[in-house]
């Protein structure tokens, strides 16, 4: 009964005051406002200086990322209005949220098209039909709109079409060839309007503009599904996006080779798209249009200029095929249809007609909006927006000595942990010592433990997953005694606090030129413990695995003793960047002495490293040092040990992730809450500009006091006895002279903040060597 109280307490809290929808941003509809924040002043262009655009999307996200980009940057696109269908899966804001500094956006839905009685007739309609009058309607409401408001040229493609000049217009041997314009390239920021305004005569017959000069046709080229190689992909991509955004994520760079489409085509060729300026169409004539995706105004896009060969325009639309995955993801209206035809589509072509005409927009984009912007607004293109049932089977582990567990770390676990990634269902593991008591040590006062307080996890998961729509998850627990531990690993422990090394005679593991770290503690016990908690944490998630005959891809591991301020998604690489593709392991960035030590998440092969391998792998390491006296200092062990182990066998990188922030728990009910914000350890994002101590008094839902454990720390205490003496100093004046405050933790000195970079560190590094806090609980 006190573990269903604990559970509905605890989610009540959290649920009530910690949880919140996504940010909706800047992107209009029913409850979003639009910023007027244009920091580059890229955004506020005249009207008759940039493009809108109509676009229609369903689970599209995966292109989307880069098709915005490409357009603001080629065009340059400035206004957007997106239409979502009703059926898709996946939602395009926090796509377009990235993008509220730059371009103004509307979001529609049926319901911004039809009436209620519309809706209802719908309903009985079959889907095809369905989705033509949808596209139609949204067409003319969608000019109709633009026209209003002041628009000129309205781009009418879709997210699998990218538009560039023709680079027949520029060849002086083509009909088309326009003799008073230099050659553009795609780098230039907005090298297709500056096509269209610097030169080109709209009367010229061969550009087809027709009546009022107020549809300009873009004929289109189908790219088949045909891989390159990677040398071909890499071909002039920006090397500064890489590890985390590679060429191929790109339907720019990776899709080359074009052929004649006989599905959709005529004669061979497919049915062209469509410039529109609505600023010149009468408003006497606005009842001409009609929505057609290919001549979306009767009478000024006339059917015969639908069928023009790309040597009939002076603008060409890519139209991308891209890989099977991304091909089927739409449950539309032609699925079927696309089931049966993919084999035929990817192969238009062959290996002949190649086209690199778009690859060097990606330079000049970031050449405009800086390496940082561009990393933050190209997070996660290309990957797929996958559904649970298709990303990795995870496990989610914890470890350790659970210091204040109920108390403190359980509230933070469920709220940071448990609720970001309840949507992956992922199973959860714990190994945990059942000690009563934590005798202490370095900025740990000791105190009681109630071990068992883990158990609460298996109630919690329950309600977490029903909430989710989701079963409930597998949770194992296990809990080792401390004999238990030195009967396993009493002789090896021994060894590593006697053994010397044969050339300085000092000890061989004992981490003796590290001056923080003091024979005096139970350093090498408390390394042990922790490496086997780790170690057993994974056996029996393996365990669980085998017994029912599977395998997990993606897995974590988290402490027991600690408070999980921020949240934490374990597919998460970056604020904006999610590896469902599992191809990262990741570390914090915080409290790196030379690297963060304390937890990790990512693929399989990358974890079993750092959980099981740490006993086997020590001797090597120490005796292949070159500088002797660190033995097994964690942090050095783990950035020059473990993490090269990881890279080298596995292939895999290993990032940091400057969004995670956590604080080690102390027994009697306290957290350090400067973890995250040690000016010689590094600090989390944002970290100073939080109200720290709001943050955990919130939580934990009692009232918290600071008290300095030395130059660099504070601790935070939230247990009475603290509170007595907190009372205790201020009205009589003892103890040090320094008085405690509920308000942000003050650093004792300004504390360096990392550049807002979207893009996680390529590669950990080891700093050069701070002074180290030296982790020396289990």
């Amino acid at each position: 009964m006190k573990i269903h109280l604990l559970v509905a307490a605890l989610l009540a809290t959290i649920i009530s005051s910690g949880t919140s929808a996504a940010s909706t941003g800047g992107v209009n509809n029913a409850n979003t406002e639009q910023s007027n924040e244009d920091p580059l002043g890229l955004r506020q262009l005249p009207q008759d200086e940039s493009f809108a655009a109509c676009i229609l999307i369903m689970d599209d996200n995966h292109r989307l990322i880069e098709w915005l980009a490409y357009h603001y940057h080629t065009m340059p696109l400035r206004r957007v209005i997106v239409m979502i269908d009703p059926r898709s899966k996946t939602s395009p804001l926090p796509v377009l949220n990235r993008w509220e500094k730059y371009m103004k956006m509307d979001l529609w839905s049926d319901n911004d098209l039809f009436t209620v009685e519309e809706l209802k007739d719908r309903a009985d309609k079959e889907m095809i039909k369905n989705h033509r009058s949808r596209q139609r309607a949204f067409n003319v409401k969608c000019l109709t709109t633009l026209k209003e408001e002041g628009a000129k040229w309205t781009l009418m493609t879709d997210v699998d079409e990218y538009t560039r000049i023709n680079p027949r217009a520029l060849d002086s041997s083509e009909g088309i060839y326009q003799t008073d314009i230099a050659p553009m390239q795609l780098s230039e920021p907005g090298s297709i309007l500056k096509m269209l305004n610097k030169g080109v005569d709209l009367n010229d017959e061969r550009l087809h503009a027709q009546e009022w000069k107020a549809c300009i046709p873009v004929s289109r080229v189908q790219l088949s599904g045909t891989e390159s190689s990677d040398e071909e992909v890499n071909n002039k991509f920006p090397k500064e996006l890489e590890p985390t955004i590679l060429a191929k994520d790109f339907d720019t760079f990776r899709w080359r080779y074009s052929g004649v489409d006989t599905i959709t085509a005529k004669d061979g060729v497919l049915p062209g798209k469509t410039f529109i300026d609505v600023s010149s169409i009468p408003d006497s004539e606005m009842w001409r249009l009609i929505g057609d995706p290919h001549r979306p105004i009767d009478k000024l896009c006339k059917g015969g200029n639908v069928w023009l060969n790309t040597n009939e325009t002076m603008f060409v639309a890519d139209h991308i095929l891209g890989t099977l995955e991304s091909y089927s993801l739409r449950d539309d209206s032609r699925f079927f249809d696309r089931v049966l035809t993919w084999q035929q589509r990817k192969e238009v072509g062959g290996l002949t007609d190649l086209h690199d005409e778009l690859r060097p927009w990606l330079s000049g984009f970031i050449d405009t909006m800086g390496i940082g912007e561009s990393r933050r607004l190209l997070a996660n293109v290309g990957q797929l927006q996958a559904q649970t049932h298709a990303l990795p089977r995870c496990s989610i582990n914890f470890f350790g000595l659970p210091r204040s567990f109920k108390s403190m770390a359980l509230p933070s676990i469920v709220k940071n942990i448990l609720l970001p990634n309840a949507r992956y269902n992922c199973d959860i593991v714990v190994h945990y010592y059942n000690m009563q008591f934590d005798e202490g040590g370095r900025f740990n006062r000791g105190g009681e433990i109630d071990a068992d307080a883990v158990q609460a996890l298996k109630e919690v998961s329950k309600v977490i997953a029903a909430n989710a729509g989701k079963s409930p998850p597998s949770v194992i627990i296990k809990s080792e005694t401390k004999e238990e531990f030195e009967e396993k690993y009493g002789d090896l422990v021994k060894k590593y606090k006697t053994a010397k090394d044969v050339d300085t005679g000092k000890p061989k593991y004992f981490p003796w030129k590290e001056t923080s770290y003091s024979v005096k503690t139970n350093v090498i016990d408390n390394i042990a413990m922790q490496w086997n908690s780790i170690q057993s944490a994974w056996q029996l998630m393996e365990e669980h695995s085998k017994v029912h005959g599977f395998e997990y891809e993606r897995v974590a591991f988290f402490r027991t003793d600690s408070f999980y301020a921020l949240p934490v998604d374990i597919f998460q690489v970056d604020k904006d960047t999610f590896d469902y593709n599992n191809r990262y392991a990741v570390i914090p960035a915080f409290a790196r002495y030379p690297v963060n030590d304390r937890m990790m998440y990512g693929p399989y092969e990358a974890v079993k490293i750092w959980a099981t391998e740490r006993f086997q792998r020590i001797d090597h390491y120490i005796e292949s040092s070159e500088i002797k006296g660190y033995g097994m200092h964690q942090e050095r062990y783990i950035a020059n040990g473990i993490l090269p182990a990881i890279r080298e066998e596995t292939g895999y990188e290993v990032v940091e992730n400057i969004d995670i922030c956590f604080y080690r728990t102390r027994a009697a009910d306290s957290v350090m809450i400067t973890d995250c914000s040690d000016p010689i350890g590094g600090s989390a994002r944002g970290i100073q500009e939080i109200d720290q101590v709001q943050l955990v008094q919130n939580l934990v839902r009692r009232d918290c006091l600071e008290f300095p454990t030395g130059d660099r720390f504070v601790e935070l205490r939230c247990d009475n006895s603290s509170m007595t003496e907190a009372q205790r100093r201020l009205k009589i004046g003892g103890g040090p002279s320094y008085e405690p405050t509920s308000g942000p933790t003050p650093a004792p000195t300004p504390v360096p903040t990392p550049a807002p970079t979207p893009a996680p560190t390529p590669k950990v590094t080891p700093a050069p060597t701070p002074e180290p806090t030296p982790e020396s609980t289990p």
